[in-house]
């Protein structure tokens, strides 16, 4: 049973509805003007919306955004790789939190989002604007889910596009230039350039993964840099595979010396730190030239 009564504030009579939620505890929602308007938000987010099973106790929005984070990203490690996790890890703190993270979902609006949104797309890229959405709009999702809110306040926000990138690519003469300027890792810039590998996918590949009767590589692992770990996981696009790599430069004495085992990596030093001696590889040996 729901009652209505009136009540005397300061500013003239209000009315007041007294209902009980599905669990059966007593709660109350004041404030209404007239009773009209007490008896029609009786009858919509009470009645109607207890036999149709939709009832969403208004209490509930009342929780915190940042309440919700835990739980959401905790989904994420169970079914993303290790370093798109710490990419919205790092999108939470650097650009969600602040802004929505001690807001009440209640209180979030469509028109205030949409204002984040674009005012971020002045100076962001599209891809962290489309990230930092992305999480506030799964969080609000999960809340719509467990009934904390009747609707996803993210949903129909507009949002920039992504913009094609236009690659520069080396042409052969160069990419031989490149691999012979790079002494000792010749081999590995030949792999890079000639067979199309990830920088992780090269650095993850162990002696066991070449075939030299078949001149092919068995792309089954990628070593990615993750915070200040080094993360072995399956390659990027979540499946292994085998790629051809052509005999005459990638000779097998020069790719696999003598002494490494099966199970060992090919670039041991480089397997530890992926990003860093990338960047040492290209900048550090070649900086002098950057002609080619």
């Amino acid at each position: 049973m729901a009652t209505i009564d009136a009540y005397d504030t300061k500013d003239g009579r209000r009315w007041r509805v007294i209902y009980r939620k599905p669990d059966g505890t007593q709660t109350s929602r004041r404030g209404f003007q007239r009773k009209r308007d007490a008896q029609e938000w009786l009858a919509e987010h009470v009645t109607v919306a207890k036999a149709s099973g939709t009832f969403i106790d208004p209490q509930a929005g009342r929780r915190k955004v940042g309440g919700l984070w835990s739980a959401w990203i905790a989904k994420k490690r169970v079914s993303s790789k290790a370093s798109y996790v710490e990419s919205l890890e790092r999108a939470w703190r650097v650009h969600v939190e602040p802004q929505w993270g001690a807001r009440t979902l209640e209180s979030l609006t469509h028109a205030e989002i949409q204002e984040w949104v674009s005012a971020q797309a002045e100076s962001k890229s599209a891809t962290v604007v489309l990230r930092n959405l992305g999480i506030l709009r799964g969080i609000c999702a999960d809340a719509v889910s467990d009934r904390l809110i009747p609707s996803n306040p993210c949903d129909g926000i507009e949002t920039p596009r992504k913009k094609r990138k236009e690659h520069t690519y080396l042409t052969v003469e160069q990419l031989f230039r490149l691999a012979d300027e790079s002494g000792d890792r010749r081999t590995m810039v030949l792999v890079l350039g000639l067979c199309g590998l990830r920088w992780g996918e090269m650095a993850g590949l162990h002696v066991e993964d070449v075939d030299f009767a078949r001149h092919r590589l068995s792309v089954r692992r990628s070593a990615t840099t993750v915070g200040h770990e080094v993360v072995v996981d399956l390659p990027k696009s979540g499946r292994s595979r085998q790629v051809v790599f052509p005999a005459a430069p990638l000779a097998k004495g020069r790719m696999i010396p003598t002494i490494m085992r099966p199970f060992s990596y090919l670039h041991p030093r480089f397997a530890s730190c992926p990003r860093r001696n990338a960047r040492y590889l290209m900048m550090g040996r070649l900086g002098a030239d950057t002609s080619i």
